[in-house]
Order: structure tokens, then C-alpha cells, then sequence
């Protein structure tokens, strides 16, 4: 272990690597490491260790394939009679697993570290390539096993996943205007409401609408573009059609997602679902999409919608391409 430039390094087979950065390099028989990169002096003038190794690439996205697969595949148990709403582990399964396709992305890149956000203390992994960063959701039990560092280069609240509904409508149509135009009045309530007139913002007081994750793009420590991100498994219990209506909540959250937009220069929706969506009959993939397509009237709305193992390895590569200096999509 080496100190230089008040940060400290692991010198493997004649390199400097910073510590807590996690290297992706080819073992020699000689026991050295052969780096990614052609830079041969990361402390020479100009340099920043922490640079010091490039991302390897669209190349190396290979290695996703099987992770994928296991995300379109995914299906949970079959429904269950008389169980309370919210018990069911699928969910959270799912939200497992495509996380473990971000560490998976995380780790075909030749130099990342677990980094600590904020406040909400929430675990991210940092890849970066010259003045480019992206930052990555991660597994708990991935960033429990991995060195974390504070990060000091990113704003909290370019992180944020859940955000409050009065600050949302105090930016648009306003609260004066939402009292006004939406409060219930006297006159058209047969019965009592707590809500009426100037109460009406204490009907969604201290409530959110939050998202499942967030990936973030930034240059040379600007916000390029923020990428909302929500999960939704499905499951056919007898085997012909997807079982209920939950996933029409996805509607909401759209809607709810071009309110949040518009407190960033950029940002995107991306829906990760699993291959059910493809394999059972259903109104919800043709309809989703068909909301994108509507919803694209609007300057600032980019969705995505993914089910199958070909549309996430996509997703991955304009990520790793963007970080690899290609346009942002």
C-alpha cells in the first residue's frame, strides 16, 4: 500500500491501483497484471489516480448474457388464497435479481468501487472513464462484502428515488392553483370532508410517489442525465394469462415520472420487467407501450420498457457506450 496525492493505492505487479477500486486486468504467469489500458504512468502530468483505468468496454458485456436470462425467466409462485396483501416475497425477489444484473454490469468494467450516497446512505457502484461517471444500483449483500467510500463528487439529490407530492404540485400548477381548481367545495360535498378549501394541501401532506432505483450519468461532475428506474414481475398462475391488476400502478407512475422530470435537466424512465410479460397473454405490454408512444408528445418524456433478455443487454451497452465517450441516448 502506497500514499500518493493524499489517496492510497495497492501496487499490484508495478501498477498503481486506488484502493477500494476494483481493476479488471488479465493475471500473467509472471503473477503481474496486464492492464486494460494503454496509459502507462497514471500519476504523470495531467493524470488522476483515480482515472488511472479506463472502462473496458461494450466488449466485455459478453459475461451479462446469463444474468439476463435469468431476469426474462424469472417468474414467481403461483398465487395463494387468503394471503394479506404485500406478503409475497416475489417482489422483492425480482427487485434482487435485477439489481445483481447491475452489479454484473458493474463488474464487466474494468475499474469501479462501492460508493456511499448522502443521507439515505444508499449504496452505488461508481464506474468511471476520464471525466465520465456512472453510477450503478447494487445488491445489499454485494455492497455489504465490498469496501465502501463516502461519495464527494455527486449531489444527494441527484439520487433520490422517492419524492414528495407537495413539492411536486408546488412546482406545477402550484398550491394557490391546486386549492383553488381542486379542493373540494362546500357546495358540491353531500357529506363531510377534512379536505375543503384552504385544507386541501393537508390531504397529501408528508406523502410520496417513489421509484424502485435510479442510475445516474455524469460529466466532469455535472448531472448529464438521470434514469428513473422501476421493477415489475408478473406471473401466470394457470399458465394462460398474467394474474391481476397490479401492474396497472405502472400507469400512475408514469404520469408520476413526467411531474419528477421536470426537476432535472435530463431524466428517463426505465421499466425492467420480466419475461412474463411476453409469455402469457395480457393487456399490459401492448398498452404500456402505447403510452410511450403517447406520451412522447412531450419535450422531456423518454420511457423504456424491457421484458427480455436482448432489450436489457441493449440498455447495458448505450450505457457502457455513453461512458466510453459515445452520445448520450
Amino acid at each position: 500500500m502506497e500514499a500518493r496525492g493524499g489517496l492510497c493505492y495497492n501496487v499490484q505487479g508495478g501498477f498503481a491501483i486506488p484502493s477500494g477500486w476494483h481493476p479488471k486486468a488479465v493475471t500473467l504467469t509472471s503473477g503481474r497484471y496486464l492492464p486494460v489500458t494503454s496509459r502507462t504512468d497514471p500519476f504523470g502530468p495531467g493524470a488522476r489516480g483515480e482515472t488511472a483505468y479506463s472502462t473496458t468496454g461494450v466488449s466485455a458485456l459478453t459475461d451479462l448474457d446469463q444474468t439476463a436470462r435469468k431476469l426474462e425467466e424469472y417468474e414467481g409462485a403461483a398465487s395463494e388464497a387468503n394471503m394479506p396483501a404485500g406478503s409475497s416475497r416475489r417482489g422483492s425477489d425480482f427487485e434482487s435479481l435485477v439489481r445483481g444484473f447491475w452489479v454484473a454490469l458493474a463488474e464487466s468494467q474494468s475499474c469501479w468501487q462501492v460508493v456511499s450516497v448522502g443521507r439515505s446512505r444508499r449504496k452505488y457502484a461508481q464506474i468511471k472513464s476520464g471525466s465520465r461517471t456512472l453510477y450503478l444500483p447494487v445488491t445489499e449483500a454485494f455492497a455489504a462484502s465490498s469496501h465502501c467510500a463516502d461519495l464527494r463528487d455527486a449531489r444527494d439529490e441527484w439520487f433520490g428515488t422517492q419524492f414528495e407530492v407537495s413539492k411536486l404540485i408546488s412546482t406545477f400548477p402550484g398550491e394557490r392553483d391546486a386549492i383553488r381548481r381542486y379542493a373540494p367545495r362546500p357546495s358540491d360535498v353531500a357529506g363531510l370532508s377534512p379536505f375543503m378549501g384552504e385544507r386541501y394541501p393537508d390531504m397529501y401532506c408528508g406523502l410520496k410517489t417513489g421509484f424502485d432505483d435510479t442510475i445516474i450519468l455524469c460529466d466532469g461532475g455535472v448531472l448529464v442525465k438521470k434514469i428513473l428506474l422501476e421493477y415489475k414481475s408478473a406471473k401466470a398462475s394457470g399458465g394462460k394469462h398474467i394474474d391481476g391488476n397490479a401492474h396497472e400502478r405502472l400507469s400512475y407512475q408514469i404520469m408520476q415520472y413526467l411531474e419528477v422530470a421536470t426537476r432535472f435537466t435530463k431524466c428517463s424512465f426505465a421499466v425492467v420487467g420480466n419475461g412474463a410479460f411476453i409469455r402469457y397473454k395480457n393487456k399490459y405490454h401492448a398498452t404500456f407501450n402505447v403510452q410511450l408512444d403517447r406520451l412522447s408528445c412531450f419535450s422531456w418524456f423518454c420511457m423504456r420498457y424491457m421484458c427480455c433478455s436482448g432489450e436489457y443487454i441493449s440498455f447495458a451497452r448505450e450505457l457502457v457506450e455513453w461512458l466510453s465517450g459515445g452520445t448520450e441516448r
